[in-house]
């Protein structure tokens, strides 16, 4: 899928509407997608809307379970 990497180059340019765009296409495409979800939270945190991107950054940690549980994990053993 072209609309995920094209919104992150998006982004880095600075043209945070016409990533949200391509990222809006990506979620309209595939509802599942964790990175879209991802990519679209960093995305409002940038814009400073706090409660968008922490919905954005949940909802792909729900969607990413497996790697959340992982990154605990992880976490976890850097403080033992």
């Amino acid at each position: 899928m072209i609309w995920l990497p094209q919104a992150a180059e998006l982004r880095a340019e600075g043209a945070l509407g016409a990533s949200q765009h391509c990222l809006k296409r990506v979620l309209e495409l595939e509802p599942h997608n964790a990175p879209g979800h991802f990519a679209m939270g960093q995305n409002h945190a940038a814009l400073r809307e706090w409660p968008l991107a922490e919905q954005a950054f949940l909802t792909a940690a729900g969607l990413q379970q497996v790697l959340c549980n992982h990154l605990s994990w992880w976490t976890l053993s850097k403080t033992l």
